[in-house]
């Protein structure tokens, strides 16, 4: 009976090891507007392994991430800020983005717990 405590206590710990991801944050700063949605998506090569969309509250959002598996990798970060509840990223006239935007390469280390980021935008702010 020893035994089996021991062997069930000891893949409790595994799992709840391996369940814990890595904790680091994608922080959105400055946003230009405090309203509509942040869409944002990271991959490494062409394997998206991240996707979220955040309801924008403040001019700041702070985003979980798991890094775990592509620590010293290119890791490709899109977001942009919906401004129209359209779920896509607009464009004016001229081809640039008319929402506040974000294309990025980062490459996550072990020791680096928050990644800081900001939306690039091409239109005028009224707030």
């Amino acid at each position: 009976m020893k035994h089996l405590l021991f062997i069930i206590t000891l893949l409790t710990m595994n799992i709840s090891a391996m369940a814990e991801p890595q904790a680091c944050r994608i922080i959105i700063t400055e946003l230009p507007y405090t309203e509509g949605m942040v869409y944002i998506s990271a991959k490494e090569g062409k394997d998206e392994f991240f996707r979220m969309a955040i309801e924008v509250d403040s001019d700041c959002i702070s985003v979980p991430v798991d890094f775990s598996k592509v620590i010293g990798k290119k890791v490709f970060i899109q977001a942009f800020q919906d401004l129209n509840e359209d779920r896509q990223l607009n464009f004016d006239s001229y081809g640039r983005p008319s929402e506040p935007f974000l294309q990025t390469t980062v490459e996550p280390k072990e020791e680096l717990e928050e990644y800081k980021l900001q939306l690039t935008y091409y239109g005028s702010v009224s707030k």
